[in-house]
C-alpha cells in the first residue's frame, strides 16, 4: 500500500480536555489540527478571563489586553452574526466554545483549512464544464462546441467575435480544436514555472550566464551526468562483478554489445555533422584529429603506450573503431559459441537510435550533448564495467579487449577536446537550457536500454496483474484483519499516518477492495481516493456496506504506479515530491527484500536459485503468496529492490526520512495465534517508510528545477542597530568600478539599438567579465538573504546615461543597467509580467469597487503593507525597484520587518487570533499582463463569477508560513478583502482584528519612509519584509512618476554557491 497525504504536519497544543466536552466538538465539525489547537486556546482564554463564555464585556477586555487601538463599533455584533447567521435577533449575547467550533466548521474556515474545496473542486468544475460541452464525446471542443460554452458562461451580452477571440487564445497548437489540457491552461491562466523542464537535480540558476561562468556551468552538467543512472546503473555494477554468475554475465555482455552495435555505428557520422556546423577552424581541426583516431590513425606515443599494455600496434593501426568493436563481439561469440546479432530487435535500442537521430537534427547543441555528455565523458566508466565483467567471465587478453582499453585510456583526451568547444558555445541561457535537456534525453535513453536488458533477464511469463487480482477479489474482502500484512505491515502504516490523517486528503494507491481506505476514513481523513488496476477489487470497494461518501474508488493502473515506484523510483519520487505540499508526507509499504530468500508457507516469494543473489535480483518480478488466518493463500508479486535503492530514491529527490521500519510479527500476534505466525516470526516482512517533503531546504540536492515556493527561508530578525541606523544598515553606495561597468555596458547596448526587452546578456557580452559588478552584487545578495533583507543602492550615474535632458535615452539606458545588476544578484523572473515592469500611473483607482485585476503599480493610490505576488503557486525571493523619475508629491517608500512583527505578535496575541495569520485564507486572482483591468474575451471568461470564485478558493495560503527558524510572509490586505468578496464570503471578524493588529505593528516597526531619488534602486527580501508606498501626485507640466520593478529569484543560487 502506498499512502500519499497532502497536508503538512501541525503542532498540537498540550492542553487536554475530556472527550465529552471538547473532542466531540472536534469530531462533529471535523476540525484540522491547527483549528483544534486554536479552539483549545479559545477555551483557555475564557478560563483566563474567568468565564465560560465570551460576552461583549469580556471581548473588550480581550481587545484591551492585546492593545487593539482601532474602532470597535460593531465588531462584537459582527462576530455574533457569523456565529449564528440565520438568527437575526439572537437572544444570547455571548459566544461559546461550541460557537467557535461551529465557526471553524463553516465554509470560509473549514474548506480552506482542510484543502477540501480548493484544487479538487476547481479541477472537477473545469472538467465538468468541458465534458458538458463536448457533445461529440471525443475529448475535444470544436469551435462550435466552444461557442456554445462561451455564450452559456458569459451570458446574452457576449458575441460570436468574442467567442472566436477566446477560442484562438485557448487553441495553443492551432489544431482547430481545444483539448482538455489547453482548456484548463487557458481558463485557469496557468503560468508554467520557468525551470520546470529541467531535471530537479540540476539547479536552474546555473543556466544564467550572469551568475555562473561557462566553465562552472559545464562542470555542473558534468557532475549531473556522472551521477546519472546511465553511468551508475546497477546492471553495469552487476556486470563488472559478474554477479549473475560467469555464464549468465558473459551471455548478458554479448547481448549488450551485439545490441550496442546499432548505436555505435552512428558516432562517426555525428562527429562529421558537427564539423560541418562549426565555424571556428580551430574547433574543426580538433574534431578532425578525433575523427582520425576513430579511423585508426594514432600518434607514435599512443602506439607505444598501448604496446606496453600488451596491445600490438598492427592490431589497431588503420583499423576503424567500429571494426574493432565488431572484432570484440566476434571474439566473445567464438568463446561462447553463439551469436545474438540476428535476434536483436529494433525495439531494444529504439530510444538510443531515435535520440541519436533527433539530436543530430537539433544542430550544434544537440550534437555536443550527444557526443560529449552522452558519450565521450561517460564511455570510460561504462566500458570499464564491461571490461571488468569480460575479464572475470572470459579471461580476455588485452589484445582481445583492445577496443575497450583504447576507449578507456584515450577518450579522456577526446572528451577534453570536445569540452573546450562546449565552453565556447554555452554563453546564453537558451543554449544552456538546451544542453541540459538534450543531455538528460540521451542519458535517459541509455537507461531505457539497460532496463530492457534487465527485463530480458526476467523473461518468465506473468499473468496480467489485473486478472491475477480479479480472480481473487472476493477472497481479499474483509471486515477485520485477516491477511498477514494486516497484522504486521499495516499497523505500522496506521501509526505513521495517525498524526496527519485528521482533516487530510489522501491518495491510496493499490487500494484493493478498500480495507485500508475505510480505515483511513475512520481515522479522520476528509477525502480518500483509492485506485487499483483490478475492476473486481474496485467493485468490491464500491459495494462495501461501510463505504463512506468521502471515499472515491477508480479503476486505474495502480500496478503501473507501483511498478514505476519500484522500477523507476527516481522519476516516481520526483513526481510525488512535486505533488506534495511543503511539509506533506508520503508513506509507503513494500515487501522486505529479505523475503526473496525465505519462502515460508505463510509468506514468501519464488526466485531462481541460479541467480538468487541479492544484487543480481534487482528489478526482477518475483511471484509469491501471502497467507490468511483462515488458512487461505493469496497470490502476490514483488518487484525486487535493495534497501539501498529505496533510501537513495528518497534522499536524492530531497525527501526527509521521518521513519524507516522493518515490520515484523509482534508479541501480541504470537500470543493470539502462534501457529499462524510462527514460521515468519523473527523475519523482516515489510519495509514501511514515512518521508516528508521539507517545508524548506538548504541543500542543493533537492533544488533542481523546483519552484522557489518550496524553499522556506531563514528568518531575518533585526537588532536595534538596524532600524536605528538606516543610512548605514540599509543604504549601499554603488562602487565607482561597478558604476562604470554598468553605464558603459548600457550605452553600448543602447548604441546598437537594442532594447532591454530584446537584450540577451550572455550572447551580447561575450567575454565581458563584469568583475566589479559581480563583487558588488554578491555583497547585495548576502545582505538580502543573511543580514538586513533590504538594500537601497545609490550612485548609479544617470547623467552619463543621458540625464533628464535626454529622458528617453536615460530611461532606456538606466533600465539596461538595472537589468544587469538584477541578473548578477539573482535570476530575473520574467514569467508573469516580463523582465521589467514599468510602474507608472494609468490614472486608475485600484481601490475602486469597480476595479478588477488592477494593480497598485498602475495606480497613484496608496499601496498598504504588502509583499509582491498574489499567486498561491508562485513566489518571488526579492522585489526590486528603480527610480527613473520621482513623483512631484508623495510616493514615499516604506519598509518594515515582518519577522520582528511575527515574534512580537506570537508573544502578545492569543493563539486563536494568531491562527488567523497562519491559516489558509483566499486572495484575489490577478492575471498576467499590464495590470490595468480585464482585457480580452479570454480573460473575461477566466474571470466569470462562478469560475473566479473557485479560482480564488484555490488561491488560498497563510499570511505567515512558519516552521522553527524559517518563515515566509505573504500579505496584501486588499487582495484578501476582494478575494473574500469575489468568493461570496464575508471577511471573518477575527481575521479583520488580526489584520488590524498586524498593520498597526508593521506601522510601528517601519524604519524607512523616504522617497526614492532618480537612479536609486531598492531591493527587498520578499519573504521577510513588508513594504508599502504612499499615494502620490504627478505634476501635469513635468514627466510623470516612473519606477521600474523586477522580481528576482535568488535563494537557489545562494544555496548552490554556499555548498560549492
Amino acid at each position: 500500500m502506498i499512502t500519499l497525504s497532502f497536508l503538512p504536519l501541525h503542532q498540537a497544543a498540550t492542553m487536554k480536555f475530556s472527550k465529552s466536552s471538547f473532542d466531540c466538538l472536534v469530531e462533529k465539525y471535523n476540525l484540522s489540527t491547527k483549528a483544534t489547537s486554536s479552539l483549545k486556546d479559545f477555551k483557555a482564554q475564557l478560563t483566563y478571563l474567568g468565564s465560560d463564555v465570551l460576552n461583549e464585556e469580556a471581548f473588550n477586555v480581550l481587545l484591551n489586553n492585546i492593545g487593539y487601538e482601532r474602532s470597535r463599533e460593531g465588531l462584537f455584533e459582527s462576530l455574533l452574526k457569523e456565529i449564528a447567521p440565520a438568527e437575526a435577533d439572537r437572544l444570547e449575547r455571548f459566544i461559546t466554545v461550541d460557537d467557535i467550533a461551529k465557526l471553524y466548521g463553516s465554509d470560509s474556515y473549514h474548506l480552506l483549512d482542510n484543502g477540501k474545496d480548493s484544487g479538487d473542486s476547481l479541477m472537477d468544475h473545469v472538467d465538468k464544464i468541458f465534458h458538458e460541452h463536448d457533445h461529440n464525446g471525443d475529448a475535444l471542443l470544436t469551435k462550435e462546441e466552444f461557442h456554445d460554452f462561451f455564450l452559456d458562461v458569459m451570458g446574452p451580452g457576449s458575441t460570436v467575435d468574442e467567442a472566436d477571440e477566446a477560442f484562438h487564445f485557448l487553441d495553443r497548437d492551432k489544431s482547430g480544436e481545444i483539448d482538455l489540457d489547453e482548456f484548463k491552461t487557458g481558463i485557469l491562466r496557468y503560468i508554467k514555472n520557468q525551470s520546470s523542464e529541467l531535471p530537479r537535480s540540476f539547479n536552474y540558476t546555473l543556466v544564467s550566464p550572469t551568475l555562473t561562468t561557462s566553465n562552472e556551468f559545464v562542470s555542473a552538467l558534468e557532475h549531473f551526468t556522472k551521477n546519472h543512472q546511465a553511468v551508475d546503473h546497477h546492471l553495469l555494477e552487476n556486470i563488472a562483478c559478474a554477479s549473475f554468475g560467469n555464464k549468465n554475465t558473459a551471455d548478458i555482455l554479448l547481448f549488450f554489445l551485439s545490441a550496442y552495435a546499432k548505436f555505435n555505428s552512428g558516432f562517426v557520422g555525428s562527429v562529421e555533422k558537427l564539423i560541418d556546423i562549426l565555424e571556428n577552424p580551430n574547433e574543426r581541426d580538433v574534431l578532425h584529429e578525433n575523427l582520425m583516431e576513430e579511423m585508426g590513425s594514432y600518434e607514435e606515443e599512443t602506439l607505444i603506450e598501448l604496446e606496453d599494455m600488451g596491445i600490438p600496434r598492427q592490431s589497431i593501426q588503420n583499423i576503424s573503431h567500429h571494426q574493432l568493436f565488431l572484432d570484440l563481439v566476434n571474439t566473445i561469440e567464438r568463446k561462447l559459441k553463439c551469436s545474438y546479432f540476428d535476434f536483436i530487435s529494433d525495439d531494444l535500442m529504439a530510444e538510443m537510435v531515435t535520440v541519436q537521430t533527433e539530436l543530430a537534427l537539433k544542430g550544434k547543441t544537440g550534437l555536443l550533448a550527444l557526443l560529449y555528455f552522452g558519450s565521450e565523458l561517460i564511455v570510460p566508466r561504462i566500458y570499464s564495467s564491461l571490461l571488468g565483467g569480460l575479464r572475470l567471465c572470459l579471461n580476455l587478453t588485452p589484445e582481445e579487449s583492445r577496443f575497450l582499453i583504447l576507449h578507456i585510456s584515450m577518450d579522456c583526451d577526446h572528451a577534453d577536446n570536445i569540452r573546450s568547444i562546449i565552453v565556447n558555445h554555452c554563453k546564453t541561457t537558451e543554449d544552456r537550457i538546451e544542453l541540459v535537456k538534450f543531455t538528460e534525453t540521451v542519458l535517459n535513453a541509455r537507461v531505457a536500454f539497460y532496463e530492457k536488458l534487465v527485463g530480458m533477464n526476467n523473461t518468465k511469463t506473468l499473468v496480467k496483474t489485473s486478472k491475477l487480482y480479479d480472480k481473487q477479489a472476493t477472497r481479499w474482502c474483509r471486515e477485520k484483519p485477516l491477511i498477514l500484512s494486516d497484522f504486521t505491515g499495516r499497523p505500522v502504516v496506521y501509526d505513521l499516518i495517525s498524526e496527519h490523517i485528521r482533516g487530510a486528503s489522501v491518495l491510496d494507491v493499490g487500494c484493493g477492495e478498500g480495507f485500508v481506505t475505510r480505515k483511513m476514513t475512520e481515522m479522520g481523513a476528509v477525502k480518500v481516493v483509492g485506485i487499483d488496476i483490478s475492476p473486481g477489487m474496485i467493485d468490491c470497494a464500491k459495494s462495501h456496506h461501510n463505504k463512506s461518501s468521502n471515499e472515491f474508488f477508480l479503476v486505474g493502473d495502480a500496478s503501473a504506479l507501483k511498478q514505476n515506484l519500484l522500477d523507476h523510483m527516481n522519476k516516481t519520487f520526483e513526481n510525488v515530491y512535486s505533488l506534495l505540499k511543503p511539509g506533506g508526507h508520503f508513506v509507503f509499504s513494500v515487501p522486505h527484500p529479505f523475503m526473496a530468500f525465505h519462502n515460508t508457507s505463510t509468506f514468501g516469494f519464488h526466485s531462481d536459485s541460479d541467480s538468487a543473489k541479492y544484487f543480481a535480483l534487482r528489478d526482477k518480478c518475483l511471484e509469491g503468496h501471502i497467507g490468511t488466518i483462515g488458512g487461505d493463500k493469496l497470490n502476490v508479486r514483488m518487484h525486487f529492490k535493495t534497501i539501498e535503492d529505496y533510501l537513495n530514491a528518497v534522499t536524492l529527490n530531497g525527501f526527509e526520512v521521518i521513519s524507516f521500519t522493518e515490520a515484523r510479527v509482534r508479541a501480541e500476534d504470537m500470543a493470539n495465534n502462534s501457529p499462524f505466525f510462527s514460521d515468519v516470526n523473527g523475519y523482516p516482512l515489510h519495509i514501511v517508510m514515512k518521508v516528508r517533503k521539507p517545508t524548506s531546504t538548504s541543500k542543493s540536492v533537492a533544488l533542481g528545477a523546483m519552484n522557489t515556493l518550496d524553499i522556506l527561508p531563514k528568518k531575518l530578525n533585526w537588532p536595534r542597530t538596524v532600524p536605528n541606523n538606516v543610512e548605514n544598515s540599509l543604504v549601499m553606495q554603488l562602487t565607482s568600478a561597478a558604476n562604470n561597468e554598468l553605464t558603459d555596458a548600457a550605452l553600448q547596448v543602447y548604441d546598437k539599438g537594442i532594447s532591454v526587452d530584446d537584450l540577451d546578456i550572455g550572447s551580447f557580452f561575450v567575454g565581458k567579465e563584469f568583475s566589479a559588478t559581480k563583487t558588488f552584487a554578491s555583497s547585495v545578495r548576502n545582505r538580502l538573504l543573511h543580514e538586513t533583507g533590504a538594500v537601497i543602492i545609490k550612485g548609479l550615474d544617470m547623467s552619463v546615461l543621458g540625464g533628464a535632458d535626454q529622458l528617453d535615452k536615460m530611461t532606456a539606458c538606466s533600465k539596461i543597467a538595472y537589468l544587469l545588476i538584477c541578473e548578477h544578484i539573482g535570476s530575473v523572473d520574467a514569467t508573469s509580467r516580463g523582465k521589467l515592469f514599468d510602474v507608472k500611473s494609468a490614472n486608475i483607482d485600484a481601490m475602486s469597487k469597480t476595479a478588477d485585476n488592477v494593480l497598485f503599480s498602475v495606480s497613484d493610490t496608496e499601496a498598504g503593507w504588502h509583499t509582491d505576488g498574489a499567486s498561491k503557486d508562485r513566489v518571488y525571493d526579492v522585489v526590486a525597484l528603480l527610480c527613473i523619475t520621482p513623483a512631484a508629491e508623495g510616493g514615499k517608500f516604506r519598509i518594515s520587518n515582518a519577522c520582528d512583527v511575527y515574534d512580537e505578535l506570537s508573544r502578545s496575541l492569543p493563539k486563536f487570533l494568531m491562527y488567523e495569520l497562519i491559516r489558509a485564507i483566499p486572495r484575489d486572482v490577478l492575471e498576467a499582463g499590464d495590470g490595468k483591468g480585464t482585457v480580452g474575451a479570454a480573460t473575461a471568461l477566466s474571470r466569470s463569477a462562478a469560475l473566479l470564485a473557485m479560482r480564488i478558493k484555490y488561491n488560498s495560503y497563510p499570511i505567515y508560513a512558519v516552521e522553527g527558524d524559517r518563515m515566509r510572509f505573504r500579505y496584501m490586505r486588499h487582495w484578501i478583502e476582494t478575494g473574500h468578496e469575489k468568493a461570496f464570503w464575508k471577511i471573518p471578524t477575527l481575521l479583520r482584528i488580526a489584520m488590524d493588529i498586524l498593520d498597526d505593528h508593521l506601522n510601528k516597526a517601519c524604519c524607512f519612509h523616504q522617497a526614492l531619488e532618480r537612479g536609486d534602486m531598492v531591493f527587498a527580501n520578499n519573504a521577510m519584509l513588508a513594504h508599502a508606498r504612499d499615494g502620490f501626485k504627478n505634476d501635469p507640466d513635468a514627466p510623470p512618476r516612473h519606477k521600474v520593478r523586477a522580481w528576482i529569484q535568488v535563494q537557489k543560487a545562494d544555496i548552490a554557491r554556499n555548498e560549492a
